[in-house]
């Protein structure tokens, strides 16, 4: 159901650098890179959701709602949106200025154009989290085609009244763990700022040092989105021990595949954890690999596609039994929990190394 599709077609030959797949990506609307199989599905997803917004675009009902927008007495906000959209959060940075002082702007003495302008900005992002809800698209993503469709439905729908109804939701096969539904909810329903909020009470909750919290909020490539799905799963699970230095971790992003993907980890976290009656845990970070201490065993949670047995992949696996074997007995229990397969070569190896092995671990209960 990902590999073909009337919309899009996927190159043939997909690299790999051992670990993870790139898939070259062309449709209609543009051509896409997905970096890992978690993230084809995403840009999958987008495309479809493009597809549907495209369809309403080319609906009379949406050429009305345009034709109306266009006599809204505040289409000065329309100007902005309809900016190239350059920014990991969707809206260019003109609008986002303004969107980042809307609750300032709409509380405090200020003058009746700020006010009527903050307001109406609030109102256009909240149809705007709808649409992409109902798509089972992330608001946040940083795919301009899908911000740019999104941000002229959303202000016709808004300004011109236009009545959104999609008759055939996108394929849904975004991953999601038990906690998924509810955080998507909350992202649908809260502004980036009340998101916030939320996420740094949940912090504090769990004894996080406050400059740690900061550090993770502030993160450049961090969108609202990942935060909240990270601080609520990781709020969920209940896990304090090694907390603050997985979160510096996580926060140390330096792009939207980085952040997306220690999003997936934390999914993955959660995913095991779900599928087990265990309660004393600890993350334990090592040379930017994350593992999970439980009781009596480690369990090392990895976005793998197709693991070949690499002289990288060997000296890593190495270097960490021989530091988990050393510190904890010859007889402790290593636990691989990956999102795809491996190579016979590999799971050879692992065998002799007495190392378990989950495969597809997103299929497994």
């Amino acid at each position: 159901e990902v590999l073909n599709s009337d919309l899009y077609s996927i190159k043939d030959e997909i690299e790999t650098d051992g670990f993870t797949n790139t898939y070259y990506i062309s449709s209609d609307f543009g051509e896409f890179v997905a970096h890992g199989n978690e993230n084809l599905y995403k840009v999958v997803q987008e495309i479809k959701a493009i597809n549907e917004l495209a369809k309403l675009k080319n609906s009379d009902q949406f050429v009305e709602g345009a034709k109306a927008s266009a006599k809204s007495p505040y289409n000065f906000i329309e100007s902005l949106i309809n900016e190239p959209v350059d920014t990991i959060i969707g809206i260019p940075e003109g609008l986002w200025q303004y969107g980042s002082r809307a609750a300032e702007m709409t509380t405090q003495e200020k003058s009746e154009f700020e006010d009527n302008f903050g307001k109406e900005l609030i109102l256009f992002t909240s149809i705007k989290r709808k649409l992409a809800y109902d798509l089972n698209v992330d608001v946040y993503s940083s795919n301009k085609i899908l911000q740019e469709y999104l941000n002229s439905v959303s202000w016709a729908a808004y300004s011109g009244g236009f009545v959104v109804s999609i008759a055939l939701r996108p394929l849904t096969i975004v991953r999601l763990t038990k906690t998924g539904n509810t955080l998507n909810g909350l992202i649908r329903d809260k502004s980036p700022e009340d998101l916030r909020r939320i996420n740094r009470a949940k912090l504090k909750e769990m004894d996080v040092n406050e400059e740690v919290i900061e550090h993770f909020l502030n993160s450049q490539w961090l969108s609202p989105r990942h935060e909240t799905i990270i601080a609520g799963e990781l709020s969920y699970q209940g896990i304090k021990d090694g907390l603050e230095e997985y979160l510096m971790l996580v926060s140390s992003s330096q792009s939207e595949e980085d952040a997306y993907f220690y999003q997936n980890i934390t999914q993955l976290i959660g995913h095991y954890l779900d599928n087990t009656t265990e309660s004393d845990v600890k993350i334990v970070v090592r040379d930017n690999f994350t593992l999970l201490k439980v009781r009596k065993h480690y369990v090392f949670p990895l976005l793998i596609d197709y693991g070949n047995w690499t002289e990288y992949g060997e000296k890593t696996i190495s270097e960490f039994e021989n530091v988990i074997r050393g510190q904890n007995g010859d007889d402790i229990q290593i636990l691989l929990w990956i999102t795809g397969v491996v190579s016979d070569r590999a799971k050879a190896e692992l065998k002799q190394r007495k190392i378990l092995l989950v495969e597809n671990a997103y299929s497994t209960g």
